[in-house]
């Protein structure tokens, strides 16, 4: 299996095992995690067009905001180099700095309790 296809793999097991049903988990890359898991947004405009019209104005973090999403998951300094740094720095913590790839990050909100 090629590296990424096991990585993104990964994702889906470690969203299963740290986060319930309730929690909207964002990811760029979103294929596996999202035949599995129904509470998965993709974030990359695939699957959703609406989120390209918030990276043209360099406004991600409202479309994260007006999807309710609770979970980042990406490649390492994916969000920091997208986000608002000072609103990344105030609404988002680091959850695990290796989800289990070798390179993917997650961030939670600050206000929720994974499992």
């Amino acid at each position: 299996m090629p590296r990424s296809s096991g990585a993104f793999a990964v994702r889906a097991g470690f969203i299963k095992d740290n986060f319930g049903d309730d929690e909207r988990i964002g990811l760029f890359q979103s294929g596996t995690a999202g035949f599995f898991i129904e509470n998965v947004v993709n974030l990359d405009g695939k699957m959703d067009h609406v989120v390209r019209s918030y990276a043209m104005k360099n406004d991600f973090d409202s479309f994260l905001d007006s999807m309710k999403i609770d979970v980042l998951i990406e490649w390492r300094d994916t969000f920091r180099n997208l986000l608002n740094e000072e609103k990344f720095i105030r609404n988002w913590k680091l959850y695990k700095n290796d989800i289990g790839d070798g390179r993917s990050e997650c961030y939670i909100r600050n206000h929720i309790c994974p499992k």
